[in-house]
């Protein structure tokens, strides 16, 4: 799939230098993924997947972040809206576009 939003995770990542493993695991797996419907997501994501609608996806990663994404399997891609810790998504504080 192809991933759209990687300035986003980048300026994430210029915050909180802990989750680059994990970032650039979900890079990976993005990139790498020939996803075709929410199930396909939840083989690689058994656990840290919260589906919000039929194209919005919550990405968990235990109690350190989240990735908010939408996706579209027709198209073939994810694009991240926004990252955060859970405490800078409760407060509105998180890493969007928009910064």
């Amino acid at each position: 799939m192809e991933l759209h939003g990687a300035i986003v995770l980048q300026k994430f990542l210029n915050k909180h230098r802990t989750s680059v493993k994990d970032i650039r695991n979900f890079k990976r797996d993005v990139e790498n993924a020939g996803w075709e419907s929410p199930a396909d997501i939840r083989k690689d994501y058994p656990n840290s997947l919260r589906q919000v609608n039929d194209r919005r996806f919550v990405f968990k990663f235990g109690h350190r972040f989240r990735i908010d994404s939408i996706i579209s399997f027709k198209m073939g891609f994810v694009r991240v809206k926004r990252v955060g810790t859970h405490e800078e998504c409760i407060t509105g504080n998180s890493t969007n576009r928009s910064l």
